[in-house]
């Protein structure tokens, strides 16, 4: 897995359908603290709204997949498992060979395989 640099592109991926403000929050919490710690792009599906509010489900993800492909690194917000549509971003990363990073709020971590200390630096303003 490539370590988080500034030339890296992040993908967040996660649970929106069925949540408080599409979860909109934790997205933006997320994208902010990393571009803030690593300074490098991040892609935020919950902007996507802004620029085509009307779209369909699967028009935004095939946008999405779009994104995916772009990227470097998909981070996997807390609860990503329990969500159809970032279960199929996740299998679409890897088809992709995008690195996949893990976040969950309760164990205040992201897991990935080289347990990058930037990866802390982005929790910590969390």
């Amino acid at each position: 897995m490539e370590p988080l640099t500034k030339a890296s592109t992040v993908y967040l991926a996660g649970p929106m359908t069925g949540i408080d403000q599409l979860n909109f929050p934790a997205f933006d919490k997320m994208e902010s603290a990393i571009r803030k710690v690593i300074g490098c792009r991040v892609f935020n599906p919950c902007r996507l709204s802004d620029i085509w509010p009307n779209l369909e489900y699967e028009e935004y993800i095939t946008i999405d997949f779009a994104l995916i492909k772009c990227s470097t690194h998909i981070l996997m917000l807390t609860d990503w498992i329990n969500s159809p549509g970032a279960r199929r971003e996740y299998a679409h990363a890897k088809k992709c060979d995008v690195s996949p990073m893990m976040y969950e709020v309760n164990s205040d971590c992201i897991v990935d395989e080289q347990l990058n200390v930037v990866v802390s630096q982005v929790l910590s303003v969390l």
